[in-house]
């Protein structure tokens, strides 16, 4: 753990799911990580991955990627992003998309694979993407990508519940490098607790390319027609945020 990491943080960096790697951790306290604790990352399921659904294409047509930007870390590493838009007029799940990160001559590329933090992104929407590369090319980058997946949703009323982010604010930081996310998220009463809370925020600059990317998880359940406080802050990795959209998704 480095100065300035968090569990949701580090769990966008190796692709996992938040819930699995505390988990995987159970003697460390999310809240409060001292810098140089070693974290466990947990790989996938393979029983899950053996019932996960296949993933059918949809036609690149209607599914829109906008050019990915890449942010050099001090450490050598890299942070890429892109924006995905659902352009169908049905929900999306299984997102994920390559990044292909190369140095001046375009030689030994490096291929990143990575999903959506959200396992839907309904008609309409739009979501962006990150990809972490530990040690990057030599600048300056030639930057590639291309979508990998995405599945027409299934069974869409058992496996996602309705709800709302009420009362939400984004407070941008007087430098405006980062933004604070606050509000209350709503599970409609008459259906299934909700086990799996999720908010993610997308930050973007005057010019419309993504800087930063959060995903915020509820340590906790949510009963049906209940509520509970969302708060949590989003770091732009270029330059200054213009403004952050955000984006909530429930399941049993």
């Amino acid at each position: 753990v480095k100065k300035g990491e968090d569990m949701g943080g580090i769990a966008t960096m190796y692709n996992v799911k938040i819930k699995d790697l505390r988990e995987a951790n159970t003697e460390i306290d999310p809240r409060m990580m001292p810098i140089g604790s070693v974290l466990i990352i947990p790989s996938g399921d393979p029983e899950q991955d053996a019932f996960r659904p296949t993933s059918i294409p949809t036609p690149v047509t209607h599914i829109l990627t906008g050019a990915p930007v890449c942010y050099a870390e001090a450490s050598g590493g890299a942070w890429c992003l892109l924006i995905v838009v659902n352009n169908t007029d049905t929900s999306i799940e299984d997102i994920s998309v390559d990044f292909i990160l190369s140095g001046p001559d375009g030689n030994e590329p490096v291929t990143k694979a990575s999903f959506s933090l959200l396992d839907r992104l309904t008609a309409g929407q739009m979501i962006s993407v990150s990809a972490y590369f530990e040690k990057a090319p030599a600048l300056p980058w030639k930057i590639n990508s291309r979508l990998r997946t995405a599945s027409p949703s299934v069974d869409e009323g058992a496996r996602y519940l309705q709800s709302t982010l009420d009362r939400s604010a984004v407070t941008l930081s007087e430098d405006r490098l980062s933004a604070r996310i606050t509000g209350v998220v709503n599970l409609n009463a008459g259906q299934s607790d909700a086990n799996i809370i999720q908010v993610v925020a997308a930050a973007y600059n005057a010019s419309g390319q993504p800087v930063g990317l959060r995903r915020w998880e509820s340590p906790v359940g949510l009963e049906s027609g209940s509520g509970l406080v969302c708060d949590f802050t989003v770091f732009s990795l270029g330059g200054p945020i213009d403004w952050v959209d955000v984006l909530l998704e429930t399941r049993p």
